[in-house]
């Protein structure tokens, strides 16, 4: 069976431009998304969604430090 799920987001974030799945969980591409990364606008996201509990997604933090490559180990 397959649900469909419409999200309205009030802006232009372009939530669900990409979709992968992976086991009972539904990744959701957001390439607009702005983040709270310091000096980083719209670095974009991706949201983790539970096919198991009606498809709640919550943000799935892949990097936190912002613009800084190779400074963190």
């Amino acid at each position: 069976m397959l649900h469909l799920l419409l999200r309205s987001d009030g802006g232009n974030t372009m939530f669900g431009y990409s979709l992968s799945f992976l086991n009972d969980s539904l990744l959701v591409g957001v390439p607009r998304l702005n983040t709270s990364q310091p000096d980083i606008t719209e670095a974009g996201g991706v949201y983790i969604c539970n096919t198991k509990a009606d498809l709640q997604c919550s943000p799935l933090n892949i990097d936190t430090y912002g613009n800084n490559i190779g400074e963190h180990t």
